[in-house]
């Protein structure tokens, strides 16, 4: 506010704003917008819900020592079931691509927790150094895996067995029959162990 002489009356000063002072002024208002607009959707993307979660048992106690592998490989570890593979960036991928990845010996399949009927694995990038013992192992499960997998939906090759009771088999007895060929030998105490179970 000012006192005009002429008028004898207090005034309101105009502000005069330059062209370009009103340009900036739009343009941080713009700015403005779009940043908290793409906030919302990053936000929004990180809340993301997804139907699994952590890790089951988290990869540096796996990689620890033998003893840990194995018995996470025993307890945990079915790569020739069913499941959806995850990349190192959680993103799904083929199966067979995932199964290739297992059998380089770099990558630890991590089975994550799942509030879903869906089984998860995640690939985690093994660093070096880690057990020779461990890396060997992943390579040979994940090539039995990836073999198994090619075998899926193919027919079944030329068989021809003679059970223990003289019964002889080939494709053409069997053929329309839900068939179980179960390959194990006299000393693999599980393969004994389970035999009564699979009977049944």
């Amino acid at each position: 506010m000012y006192y005009d002489d002429t008028s004898g009356c207090l005034r309101q000063p105009r502000i005069r704003y330059s062209s370009s002072f009103i340009t900036f002024n739009l343009l941080m208002k713009l700015l403005l917008k779009y940043f908290f607009f793409f906030s919302f959707l990053a936000i929004a993307s990180c809340t993301e819900k997804h139907p699994y979660g952590d890790a089951l048992v988290k990869p540096e106690v796996i990689l620890k020592n033998q003893t840990n592998f194995v018995n996470y490989w025993y307890t945990a570890m079915d790569l020739s079931g069913d499941f959806i593979g995850l990349d190192t960036f959680s993103k799904e991928m083929p199966k067979d691509l995932f199964l290739k990845q297992v059998a380089s010996g770099d990558f630890l399949p991590v089975r994550l927790i799942s509030d879903s009927s869906s089984m998860y694995y995640k690939l985690f990038k093994i660093n070096p150094p880690v057990d020779n013992y461990i890396s060997t192992m992943l390579q040979a499960i994940g090539m039995e895996a990836y073999k198994n997998f090619e075998w899926e939906g193919k027919p079944l090759p030329q068989i021809n067995y003679t059970s223990l009771d003289g019964k002889k088999y080939d494709v053409n007895s069997v053929k329309g029959k839900i068939v179980v060929l179960d390959f194990w030998f006299i000393g693999c105490t599980s393969c004994v162990h389970e035999m009564p179970q699979l009977n049944d």
